[in-house]
């Protein structure tokens, strides 16, 4: 991560999960397929939700509420531009990826706040969880200034903060993000594809972006789904079968091209896509049943190789 970092708030609802939906993603626990859905409403609007800067957060009753927590505080840490507060819930030994900078990664809590309070000074940051699960917790955020430290020009990017989480602490963050100045490449249309052939509810016309040994992995579950026979397309028409939605709609948080990294190893191209999945509503509360989550997407050669979901997981 270097100072040209970047932090985007997404202030999006998504809350309670409907019988039919605790259902569906029973079902697909089942057959090792993620729903995904996308946070905005028609119109391009969103449904604004406070932000975790001195919120109160949910009890710490349940090891997702422990992840909640923890992210909570993490935003809260870096909205303030203090870094200080990060080392009572960063593990000693915690690894800080910057998947789109391409860096080798930084060990031990006092180099990773060190290295954000290199990329926030004299900057703005403003982060929002998007969604958690017991061993992890997704926050999106949105980073600016009045100074590209290249450029001496005023910016504004966009990324994601994958925490990993161990017994209270975060063990691993991964961060993606839009660097500035660089062509994202081919990901961003592979993203807009998908995203938009999802969001008509029509996953077989997504096939042709998948390569042919592509895998899905869910982060929620811990289960893989190989793309054997069109397995992962076949998993998403099973999933819009079981729980009937209503409205998919997902937009690009953030990507990147190909590239060397410093380590001389090649990185495939990448697009992050955030999601919300509205479907029937709730037999009990008659309300809409939103669920979200974030696909990350690895691409070699214009085909999606690995597909990575995070989602609100119904019951947890």
């Amino acid at each position: 991560m270097t100072t040209l970092r970047s932090t985007h708030r997404f202030m999006v609802k998504g809350h309670n999960v409907t019988a039919a939906m605790i259902a569906a993603f029973g079902t697909l626990i089942v057959v090792g397929v993620t729903v995904l859905v996308i946070a905005l409403t028609s119109g391009g609007t969103s449904s604004v939700a406070p932000s975790h800067r001195g919120a109160a957060l949910p009890p710490t009753s349940t090891p997702t509420n422990v992840a909640r927590s923890i992210a909570g505080k993490y935003i809260a840490a870096l909205d303030k531009l203090e870094t200080s507060p990060l080392l009572s819930i960063l593990d000693p030994n915690v690894v800080d990826i910057d998947w789109a900078d391409g860096t080798s990664p930084f060990y031990g809590a006092s180099a990773l706040a060190t290295n954000w309070g290199g990329v926030l000074s004299g900057a703005h940051w403003r982060g929002s969880l998007w969604c958690a699960a017991p061993t992890w917790a997704a926050v999106t955020w949105r980073w600016w200034g009045s100074a590209n430290a290249l450029t001496s020009k005023p910016f504004s990017t966009k990324g994601l903060s994958i925490l990993d989480i161990k017994n209270g602490k975060i063990i691993r963050e991964t961060i993606y993000w839009n660097v500035m100045g660089r062509n994202p490449g081919v990901a961003p249309t592979v993203g807009n594809k998908y995203a938009a052939a999802l969001g008509k509810l029509q996953p077989r016309a997504i096939t042709t972006l998948y390569s042919p040994a592509a895998v899905r992995v869910d982060a929620s579950t811990k289960l893989r789904l190989g793309n054997s026979g069109h397995g992962i397309v076949g998993g998403w028409e099973k999933a819009f079968g079981v729980s009937a939605p209503t409205r998919w709609r997902g937009s690009l948080c953030c990507a990147g091209p190909r590239r060397r990294l410093d380590n001389g190893t090649m990185q495939a191209s990448w697009v992050v896509v955030d999601w919300v999945w509205s479907s029937s509503t709730n037999p009990v509360t008659h309300k809409p049943v939103e669920t979200h989550g974030v696909s990350i997407l690895q691409i070699d050669k214009g085909k999606i190789t690995r597909e990575t979901v995070y989602y609100n997981q119904p019951g947890r």
